[in-house]
């Protein structure tokens, strides 16, 4: 009987691994393992990295005897009725969520060993990994559309908001976002390269809605932007309601309270509308108007107040052993 159970025991570990003489291959990672005199030990072993305990011969007993097994003697595990994160859901995560680099997870040893304890099989290369982390992105945008797609057929409606943002290398990207009851989602994160005109605005922010199911003029009540002059012009050619974005326009009002200048040279109104501005520009604009002298009523009022907060901030700044005391 006690023969029989050893080889019962011995034959669970070939259903997970394909024996090569005096090695075998994991059929979950591929793993190539050495085998000492025919020992399954080390195979054994290697189950467990992947959750998967296999039942020593000397703890079988009677029927009566109630260990939680399965019919062919694996025992379970709370794990094992846990959905478990693919590698593309990780590798997607640790990019995405922590920044890692893709050069930066497959050349780390802590990485490559923690991943490998786990039971799964690390990639050689950084493009193999964006390939993985792709993949992932394409499931998530799947999944994304379909949950999208059920809100529309019950009648649900959304919004669209959009801004443009430069990185610290200095390029642009369009940032879209998409507004439902309580919830939202971020579309995209598209890079943009020239001069964005309203038309190219527009042109952008509608092609990422129809890869969702979405198009501007059934399923979008309102987009908000700032109040760029591009923006603007994008507004009223919209065939959607548009809001300009409240927090840019307070900001505005401030700066132009607090740091508005004279200007330099009259405006001649030649009643055409003004060409599309760039973002960047505008930004310029808004600097410029911080660091200039204030004018008006209580123009000099102001400009003593703010070059005394400025002193007082810049005295702490530039003295670590000064700031540390101000911490305290």
């Amino acid at each position: 009987m006690s023969q029989r159970r050893d080889r019962a025991n011995k034959s669970l570990v070939w259903t997970y691994f394909e024996e090569m003489g005096d090695s075998a291959r994991c059929k979950r990672c591929n793993k190539v393992l050495r085998r000492s005199s025919g020992s399954t030990s080390a195979l054994r072993a290697h189950l467990r990295t992947h959750d998967i305990t296999l039942q020593p011969a000397s703890s079988y007993s009677d029927e009566n005897n109630n260990h939680a097994t399965t019919s062919q003697g694996v025992q379970q595990t709370m794990e094992q009725f846990i959905k478990r994160e693919s590698v593309e859901e990780v590798f997607a995560k640790l990019v995405a969520v922590d920044g890692f680099s893709m050069h930066s997870l497959v050349k780390s040893e802590f990485i490559r060993r923690a991943m490998t304890d786990r039971g799964f099989q690390m990639p050689k290369n950084p493009s193999t990994v964006t390939a993985m982390i792709q993949k992932q992105a394409g499931k998530i945008r799947e999944e994304l559309k379909e949950s999208l797609q059920a809100i529309l057929k019950d009648g649900g409606r959304f919004s669209c908001s959009f801004d443009e943002w430069t990185s610290l290398r200095n390029r642009r990207y369009l940032g879209i976002i998409l507004h439902g009851n309580n919830k939202y989602w971020r579309l995209a994160l598209i890079r943009v390269r020239g001069k964005v005109t309203a038309e190219v605005l527009e042109d952008e922010v509608k092609k990422k809605l129809l890869q969702f199911g979405i198009t501007m003029e059934k399923h979008i009540i309102a987009c908000i932007t700032d109040g760029a002059s591009v923006n603007v012009k994008f507004g009223r050619n919209s065939p959607t309601e548009h809001q300009l974005c409240l927090a840019h326009g307070l900001h505005i009002a401030v700066c132009s309270a607090l740091y508005k200048k004279e200007p330099s040279r009259p405006l001649h109104d030649t009643g055409e509308e003004e060409e599309d501005g760039d973002e960047d520009e505008e930004e310029e604009e808004e600097e410029e108007e911080e660091e200039g002298e204030t004018t008006g009523e209580h123009g000099e009022d102001l400009q003593s107040a703010i070059k005394k907060v400025r002193k007082c901030v810049s005295f702490f700044r530039r003295s670590p052993a000064k700031n540390e005391v101000l911490q305290k």
